[in-house]
């Protein structure tokens, strides 16, 4: 139970960063919209993986992210175009919501 207590609280911190700042084709821009990487300070916005990143270096964890990561690929939707990518159904989206649902999916799978 600990480890996914470690994994939902990275989730719901990733997603509080995806709240404040989304992008994609990026793991992080700054707020000019320049690539910059997800430890940055002058990193803004993050794309799904780059919000897991952010969050694990924050929190100070590793491997935590991986796991996270793994537990986003299986509540992916069935019927999307992203051949069960994190990152590519991050890119096709076209704005944070889907992203912000697949996160919450997750949340709710790990606090079971």
């Amino acid at each position: 139970m600990a480890k996914n207590v470690k994994v939902m609280k990275l989730l719901q911190t990733a997603r509080g960063l995806l709240v404040k700042g989304w992008t994609r084709d990026n793991l992080a821009i700054d707020a000019g919209g320049n690539e910059v990487p997800v430890k940055s300070d002058r990193a803004k916005s993050f794309c799904a993986v780059g919000a897991l990143r952010r969050a694990e270096f924050n929190q100070g964890t590793t491997g935590v992210a991986a796991k996270a990561r793994r537990v986003l690929r299986s509540v992916l939707p069935k019927d999307a175009t992203h051949g069960g990518s994190v990152i590519m159904f991050n890119d096709f989206a076209d704005d944070k919501r889907p992203v912000l649902k697949l996160f919450d999916r997750a949340i709710a799978k790990v606090s079971k």
